[in-house]
């Protein structure tokens, strides 16, 4: 069994019921998959027969052996035991249970399945205090009191250090093949400066609108900056 408490609570549980607590790791969706079992995500679209109806109404635990893990509308919370919320059409329902059974639950029923990505179980977080860091990162950014890279590079510390992204997270939402792109375009430029390609590229420019209107020229800028990134 997953149970999540306070510790007085699991102390309880542990001397009346008798089981023996094994574990206090943070519980993500990993730990629900198996090699036959699988989580998966699925919007309950307009006109579903699943409207109106809870889960224990349809009796689905029973009948297909798929449990209902989470509803996600709208950021509402729910005050009912999760079986006997009413199923709406735009809710997001997360579902736990055998890999076939569940495909074809999902296909026979008529939900939209969502793409694979991470979620985090029982996770509650403040949009809040992210946008107020991310908003400090640009204010220091703008001002000039350090560079972008150090600024954003300190909002990114700071979610950390506050716990609103876990750095197992952090490892894994790295996207390396933009890394690997920077890394190949940073010398690329430089060679375009030494070279003097970027000095040719400005002053062709300047020539050809340099007493235009300011739109004119941005407008020549984002063309150009847009053919030379396909080319690169």
């Amino acid at each position: 069994l997953i149970v999540e408490g306070d510790a007085e609570s699991l102390e309880k549980l542990v001397s009346q019921t008798g089981v023996e607590l094994v574990g206090g790791d943070v519980v993500t969706t990993d730990l629900l998959k198996g090699d036959d079992t699988s989580v998966i995500e699925a919007v309950v679209p307009r006109g579903n027969r699943l409207h109106g109806r809870s889960w224990q109404q349809m009796r689905l635990r029973s009948r297909y052996g798929i449990n209902l893990l989470a509803i996600a509308r709208e950021g509402q919370p729910f005050r009912k035991r999760l079986n006997q919320v009413d199923v709406h059409s735009g809710d997001v329902l997360l579902l736990q249970g055998d890999t076939e059974n569940l495909q074809d639950f999902i296909a026979g029923r008529g939900l939209l399945p969502l793409a694979a990505r991470g979620v985090d179980v029982g996770r509650r977080s403040s949009a809040l205090l992210p946008l107020g860091i991310f908003g400090m990162a640009i204010a220091v950014a703008a001002t000039g009191v350090a560079p972008v890279a150090v600024s954003f590079a300190g909002g990114v510390l700071a979610l950390v250090v506050s716990n609103v992204i876990p750095v197992r997270k952090l490892y894994q939402s790295i996207d390396w093949s933009i890394i690997v792109l920077l890394g190949g375009i940073i010398p690329l430029g430089t060679a375009m400066q030494t070279t003097g390609a970027t000095g040719i590229i400005t002053g062709g420019l300047m020539k050809v609108a340099g007493q235009a209107p300011p739109f004119v020229l941005i407008g020549l800028i984002l063309v150009i900056t847009m053919t030379l990134s396909d080319l690169i």
